[in-house]
């Protein structure tokens, strides 16, 4: 559009100057003059001819420059906000990702420490002895209520590894999720629980804790039950 107001004012300019050519010299049969003072007189018909038409394309060209300005800011920031909506969107995601890997770490790390709790009860609860030529586990000795001090160790170590469950059960900081893989991981060990109960083992142990436990374990029996 420029170079159409451009080439517009370009065929004025040589329209006038060609009519005054013709008009002076073709029409009325006058000759190029020298003297000076007419070709300023000429100039200034040119000036005033020309002038407004030449202002009123400046003043068109500077109103479109205007617009055209307007218009780069309004696409620059319109670009600066869909750019710092993205950046704000990966942020969000780096964020989530960054909440999901770590919940994902916290729950690897508590399984871990969940296998650490339950390990060596397992471990104990592996331990066998001859005693007057009998093959005497830790569960029989529980079940029969006897060679308790032949095993004591093992029997110390599964009440200290209750005792630390208790404390997990306890926390209120615990995750859900961390609860209930706790809970799968402890509730195979309901009967291990209630002959050591049975049998005092806990009664060393801080009440609050053991209530604890009681607590898990009588919860267990009931669901066991229904089922």
């Amino acid at each position: 559009m420029r170079k159409l107001v451009l080439g517009s004012c370009c065929v004025v300019l040589i329209g006038i100057i060609g009519f005054s050519f013709w008009w002076f010299t073709v029409e009325n049969g006058q000759r190029l003059s020298t003297d000076m003072a007419l070709w300023g007189s000429y100039g200034s018909f040119l000036a005033g001819s020309i002038g407004v038409t030449f202002g009123l394309a400046t003043v068109w060209m500077l109103a479109e420059t205007l617009k055209i300005q307007r218009d780069e800011l309004a696409a620059t920031r319109d670009e600066l906000k869909r750019t710092r909506e993205a950046q704000e969107s990966a942020s969000d995601n780096m964020r989530l990702q960054y909440e999901i890997l770590l919940a994902d770490y916290k729950r690897r790390n508590f399984a871990s420490y969940v296998n650490s709790l339950v390990a060596p009860i397992d471990s104990a609860l592996s331990a066998s002895k001859i005693i007057n030529d009998r093959h005497v586990t830790v569960t029989t000795s529980l079940m029969y209520k006897n060679y308790y001090d032949t095993f004591s160790s093992e029997l110390a170590i599964i009440v200290w590894q209750f005792c630390e469950i208790g404390k997990s059960l306890r926390s209120s900081e615990i995750a859900h999720e961390d609860l209930i893989y706790l809970t799968h991981s402890a509730a195979r060990f309901y009967f291990l629980y209630s002959s050591c109960r049975s049998a005092g083992l806990f009664d060393g142990c801080k009440t609050d804790i053991v209530d604890v436990l009681d607590r898990f374990y009588e919860s267990i029996r009931r669901e066991v039950k229904v089922e």
